[in-house]
């Protein structure tokens, strides 16, 4: 995997993650559909997406990518349940935290997050705990084109469901490695 320094600000990589390949192709400008074709999977890999210098990736933060694509199917596994459990019409999380006009998809299984969303981005923080990355994926959505969807794990935890800015915003990782 070769990292490239982008717009010095962080570095990326793009990579395929077979777990994605048949969603929505989300590789447009902020997450947006750019191809009517499904997605093989290719999704940016960005490291550190604020909160951090551009120097290049040292021995430990390349042992946290590594760690993330030696787990990534156990990751986006948990995800997407993740994901199919927040998008029930029973999840108090959503239904009393996000107003979406009563225009909100049927999502409940997989076949139907894949009609709905697409993986755009993995964000992989700077910092760890117990061993483990913060890991965030973003996604464009169906529901939600502006703001987008975004989700943080800990390993393969759930720490927050939101927007996409919970992808890639270092502050709520930080929080989260506080209170554990």
């Amino acid at each position: 995997m070769k990292f490239t320094l982008e717009d010095d600000l962080w570095w990326a990589a793009q990579i395929c993650l077979r777990s994605w390949a048949g969603y929505q192709s989300r590789r447009g400008p902020y997450g947006s559909i750019n191809t009517p074709m499904p997605s093989d999977g290719t999704v940016s890999l960005i490291f550190a997406p604020e909160g951090r210098g551009i120097e290049p990736l040292n021995v430990k933060e390349e042992q946290l990518v590594s760690w993330f694509m030696h787990n990534e199917l156990l990751v986006s596994g948990a995800v997407k349940h993740a994901v199919i459990s927040w998008c029930s019409p029973d999840s108090m999380e959503r239904t009393s935290r996000f107003d979406f006009d009563g225009d909100f998809p049927l999502v409940e299984d997989e076949a139907a997050l894949k009609r709905n969303t697409g993986l755009c981005s993995v964000h992989i923080h700077q910092i760890e705990h117990g061993g483990l990355p913060y890991i965030g994926y973003e996604f464009g959505c169906e529901w939600e084109e502006e703001h987008r969807l975004g989700v943080l794990m800990h390993g393969t935890r759930l720490v927050h469901i939101g927007f996409a800015d919970v992808a890639f915003v270092l502050l709520r990782a930080e929080q989260d490695m506080k209170s554990s």
